[in-house]
């Protein structure tokens, strides 16, 4: 995903929305999408049981600058879109879950 973030979009800077599930690789997960991130917001499925809190996430993460921890979807998308400008990429990725959370929200626009 990064490498392919990286390739196929221009961007200035890309707004990461994260949210994973209790039993995914969350330290691989961040090793491939930190670097790539300028500034993270941690979310998680509402329909979802076994959605870890993003405090947990937050945890595992050195660096605090530019993230923002938030209870879901709808939220995530509000606060990703209030720190990004128009030539910035917003990636929310994770948990299917969240990712078809955020197309229905998207679709509803």
């Amino acid at each position: 995903l990064a490498e392919s973030i990286k390739r196929i979009f221009s961007y200035k800077k890309l707004i990461l929305v994260l949210g994973v599930s209790k039993d995914k690789d969350i330290k691989g997960i961040l090793d491939e999408l930190l670097p790539i991130s300028d500034s993270i917001v941690l979310t998680k499925s509402k329909v979802l049981a076994r959605a870890l809190e993003p405090g947990r996430i937050w945890e595992r993460i050195r660096e605090k600058k530019g993230m923002f921890l938030t209870t879901g979807a709808e939220e995530a998308i509000i606060k990703a879109r209030e720190i990004a400008n128009l030539e910035d990429l917003i990636l929310i990725t994770g948990s299917l879950f969240l990712v078809g959370e955020a197309r229905a929200i998207y679709v509803k626009e």
